[in-house]
């Protein structure tokens, strides 16, 4: 497929696709972003180094990869006079996560792998500070994706976490692995997964709700393995937990699993009011709620839940004038996986963010405002719901 019209399909013109940017005296044919030098004007919340940046680099700036394989792609970052600037702040996004996921490699930061999850085309960009460079992708079906539509797995009961042992698993899209954990008190639980085929793993523990808890996502790729994963989470309380291991993009992987567990009733905290979908506060279509997260002190993220009345296109924002925050949506019963996520700091503003769905009556949906930094100070925001109904 043209370059061009991988471009055109996700909503660049051919100026944009080509990078095309005018600079005092010279025109740069690359896929460029220059800082504005008025940007700081603004107050954008820069580090110093992102105000030392005036362009990024993506290497390749296409790609096509098969269902379930991946590719890996490197940011540089220069500053006015052309020199390499070390940087870790980059920003990483698709503009269609249900084809083509990008993956941190955590011990490289200006190092990503784009992963194909079905077949299309996306686009990848790399932001820092107002500097921001793109990556065109194509995906076509392959070897990975026939094995999975082959598969006649059922999903899996959810079997006992092996305390104390390691046992064998399978995964796949279609049937993620699941383990029960009855924690009878507070402590400190410990996951290790380890691939035995060449599967890209991700660790998941989830609470009774089936969101992940804080801390509880592995994707670290220990020692560059993309098939080992393991952490060690507090618990806070008495109740009953899930671990998933699914892989990463799509699939089939077999790997082996185990648990190590440390009751300590001091770890335990109070439940959050608002912490778990199953504690959301209700919300209206066409009024707004005022709220605030405070993740230094615990608060990490707020619920809300909208019964739909009548069907249309149905907008979520939040506007906050200090902090950061990360809007997400979620389906009735499904907690571990945002349908949508919204990160785009609208307006500039970092806690500006909107998500805009297709509802149908009767359906009840789920929005969870986080904040981008765990260790973030009090955000104050405002939540507004409004829907355009169906006119049919």
């Amino acid at each position: 497929m043209h370059v061009l019209s991988i471009f055109r399909r996700v909503g660049l013109t051919a100026c944009d696709a080509l990078g095309w940017a005018t600079v005092p005296g010279r025109v740069v044919n690359r896929l460029r972003v220059f800082v504005a030098l008025g940007a700081i004007a603004f107050g954008w919340p820069f580090s110093a180094a992102a105000q030392a940046i005036a362009e990024l680099q993506i290497a390749p700036s296409t790609a096509q990869i098969e269902v379930g394989t991946r590719k890996g792609v490197l940011v540089t970052a220069y500053d006015a006079g052309g020199n390499v600037v070390p940087s870790t702040d980059f920003r990483w996004t698709s503009s269609d996560p249900e084809v083509v996921r990008v993956k941190l490699d955590p011990a490289t930061p200006n190092l990503a792998y784009v992963v194909g999850v079905a077949p299309g085309v996306a686009l990848v960009s790399v932001t820092m500070g107002a500097a921001q460079a793109f990556l065109a992708v194509s995906v076509t079906a392959g070897a990975a994706q026939a094995l999975v539509a082959e598969s006649v797995l059922a999903s899996p009961r959810a079997l006992p976490l092996p305390i104390g042992s390691a046992i064998p698993g399978t995964t796949s899209t279609g049937a993620v692995a699941s383990y029960d954990f009855n924690a009878p008190a507070a402590g400190v639980l410990t996951v290790a997964v380890r691939a035995t085929t060449e599967t890209d793993l991700v660790l998941l523990v989830t609470d009774t709700d089936g969101q992940v808890l804080r801390d509880g996502q592995s994707d670290q790729d220990l020692g560059g393995d993309s098939g080992a994963e393991q952490l060690a989470i507090t618990l806070p309380r008495a109740g009953r937990y899930s671990v998933r291991v699914r892989p990463f993009s799509s699939g089939l992987g077999e790997f082996r699993i185990g648990a190590s567990w440390l009751e300590f009733p001091e770890l335990e905290r109070p439940a959050d009011p608002d912490g778990s979908p199953s504690t959301a506060s209700p919300m209206v279509v066409g009024e707004g709620i005022n709220d605030t997260i405070d993740p230094s002190a615990g608060d990490h993220w707020d619920w809300f839940s909208i019964r739909i009345g009548q069907s249309g296109q149905l907008r979520v924002a939040t506007l906050a004038r200090e902090g950061d925050l990360v809007l997400e949506s979620f389906n009735e019963g499904e907690f571990a996986e945002p349908v949508e996520r919204s990160d785009q700091d609208l307006q500039e503003v970092a806690g500006n963010e909107a998500i805009v769905l297709g509802v149908t009556a009767g359906q009840t949906l789920y929005f969870k405002v986080s904040a981008f930094s765990s260790t973030a100070e009090a955000i104050a925001y405002r939540l507004t719901a409004g829907l355009i109904s169906d006119t049919r």
